[in-house]
C-alpha cells in the first residue's frame, strides 16, 4: 500500500478567483505549477529517504495534475511501500530517515501559492 500525502492549496481566495476566472486556461496553469512543485517534493523525498537498497527511493513519484468536477486540481507525492519506513521515527538507517514525504511537502508545499501569484501576473 502507498504512504500519500494530498496538497491542499487554500487561505488565498483572490488566486482561487482568478484561476476560476481564466477557465481551462486557469486550469492548465494550476496543473503546471503543481506538476512542478510535486515533482520537485518528489525528488527532495527520494534524497531524503532511505537508501540500503533503492527499492524505495525508485518508487517514490509525483503523479499527474488532475482536475476535479468542483474546479480543484489535484496532485500526489507517494512511496509505494513505505509506510514502515517513513512513520517509524525508531528505525535506523545509514543514509535518510523517517518523514521523508512529510518534510518534502512541508518544504515545498508553502510556496505553491506564490508559484500560483507568479503564474498569473505573467498573464
Amino acid at each position: 500500500m502507498p504512504f500519500l500525502v494530498r496538497i491542499n492549496v487554500t487561505g488565498s481566495d483572490a488566486i482561487s478567483r482568478d484561476l476560476a476566472r481564466l477557465g481551462a486556461s486557469g486550469v492548465a496553469l494550476a496543473k503546471k505549477v503543481l506538476a512542478e512543485k510535486t515533482q520537485a517534493m518528489a525528488a527532495m523525498a527520494r534524497d531524503l529517504a532511505p537508501t540500503e537498497d533503492g527499492d524505495l527511493v525508485n518508487r517514490i513519484r509525483a503523479t499527474a495534475p488532475v482536475a476535479e468536477r468542483d474546479g480543484t486540481v489535484r496532485a500526489n507525492v507517494l512511496a509505494e511501500l513505505s509506510v514502515i519506513q517513513h512513520e517509524d521515527l525508531t528505525l535506523h538507517h545509514d543514509n535518510g530517515g523517517p518523514k521523508f514525504i512529510e518534510r518534502a511537502v512541508l518544504a515545498i508545499g508553502p510556496d505553491i501559492p506564490a508559484a500560483l501569484a507568479d503564474e498569473l501576473r505573467r498573464l
